[in-house]
């Protein structure tokens, strides 16, 4: 099994058009994950806030992890499965849900920054 590395990330999944975020009561409840959550329920995107199992995020049409050294970064395969990440060369092809969300998180960064 392949595993990619974050800082205490927060995985997140997609189910059609609704987010489940980790509930926090297994993971860190984070900066960057709240960030994300506030971003979805102020741009009118559904997200809740749940445990899920490992059963959950095979099911998962996409995920997506969130923390602090990468923002918001799209899962492509989770012990051997692959999410509705289709591979491409060495990379893959980011789901649009997970596309806007990057976008969101980046315009916001570059706000925060800008305004020092």
């Amino acid at each position: 099994m392949a595993l990619w590395r974050a800082a205490t990330p927060s995985i997140s999944l997609l189910f059609r058009t609704v987010r489940w975020s980790s509930s926090g009561d297994y993971c860190l409840g984070g900066i960057t994950r709240r960030t994300v959550i506030d971003l979805c329920r102020d741009n009118c995107i559904p997200i809740f806030e749940k445990s899920f199992s490992l059963t959950d995020v095979y099911g998962a049409d996409k995920a997506f992890v969130t923390g602090t050294f990468v923002g918001v970064v799209p899962v492509a395969e989770v012990d051997g499965r692959l999410l509705d990440e289709r591979k491409v060369g060495y990379g893959f092809r980011r789901a649009p849900a997970v596309k806007k969300l990057q976008g969101l998180f980046l315009k916001l960064f570059e706000t925060e920054c800008a305004s020092g």
